[in-house]
């Protein structure tokens, strides 16, 4: 049966996880989305960077909750990128561009990003935070752009040049503005815990620069943030990375409220009745 489709996630190691794909099989026929769910999938389907369907025919993908026990085809491998796992699933025969994009997802997917990176907001660090974090007025536009992300690697452009595209510009302009406001409502509404955590509620449309608060607020070790998601409350954590420190594990401490993540990173959902009992267990399991 010919592979026809790929289903990627819809963040910067997905649209290369894709690209990767599309250049060794040829398919063109290309899908960014949050998650399999109400996915049309069949045997015919590659899946990257998403959790595993049964209904799909291959499947690639590297973070730790989505591992599964059984038999398919593809590779799951606990690398920093998705990106990695395809490229090194294929014996790495591809381009010199893309052996070189593969090294740049490692370090963006896995948050390797420096002070100089964040300070100067390089290339490579504004395009992935912008692919994951800016909130698009719709689905058409956020389409729009990643499949222009898609294009132009595909022409094996360089990120340097792949973000003086005028779409592209727009977004990461408007993205920059939305930071400068939730940085303001940091300022005014954050809650220091025990000289150790940031505390902060926020509104469901607006974007937290997770790597500017480190720079922002050096002594704190774990960035704890809500959010009201429909009915229920999401909760993100992530550990102040230019902390050294010994920390504890935060996807293992998320898994117990069935979400999960990395040990430097995790989140959850949590019915909001519960958020009164929850979050000050969740407090008390970093401190």
């Amino acid at each position: 049966m010919k592979l026809n489709k790929i289903i990627s996630h819809y963040d910067l190691d997905g649209v290369v996880s894709a690209a990767l794909l599309s250049y060794k099989t040829g398919i063109k026929n290309i899908k960014f989305v949050h998650s399999t769910d109400h996915q049309k999938i069949d045997k015919k389907t590659i899946i990257s960077d998403l959790e595993f369907s049964p209904k799909c025919g291959v499947w690639f993908d590297h973070h730790a909750p989505n591992k599964v026990n059984k038999k398919f085809k593809g590779s799951f491998v606990l690398e920093k990128s998705c990106a990695r796992v395809i490229s090194n699933y294929y014996k790495g025969e591809f381009s010199d561009y893309f052996k070189k994009l593969v090294e740049q997802l490692d370090k963006a997917d896995s948050g390797e990003f420096t002070k100089q990176d964040v300070q100067q907001q390089s290339p490579l660090y504004i395009l992935n935070m912008v692919a994951l974090y800016y909130r698009f007025k719709n689905k058409k536009l956020k389409n729009k752009f990643l499949n222009k992300l898609l294009e132009q690697i595909l022409q094996e452009k360089e990120i340097e040049e792949i973000i003086t595209e005028d779409l592209t510009k727009k977004v990461i302009s408007a993205f920059k503005k939305e930071i400068k406001k939730s940085s303001h409502y940091i300022k005014i509404r954050k809650k220091i815990i025990g000289n150790k955590i940031l505390y902060i509620e926020h509104p469901e449309n607006m974007i937290i620069n997770t790597f500017g608060l480190y720079l922002q607020y050096p002594k704190i070790v774990y960035f704890v943030m809500t959010r009201n998601i429909n009915k229920k409350i999401g909760i993100f954590i992530i550990k102040n990375k230019f902390i050294d420190m010994p920390s504890k594990n935060i996807g293992e401490i998320m898994k117990k409220y069935n979400g999960g993540g990395h040990p430097g990173i995790g989140g959850c959902r949590i019915n909001k009745r519960d958020k009164d009992k929850i979050i000050p267990e969740i407090i008390k399991a970093l401190t």
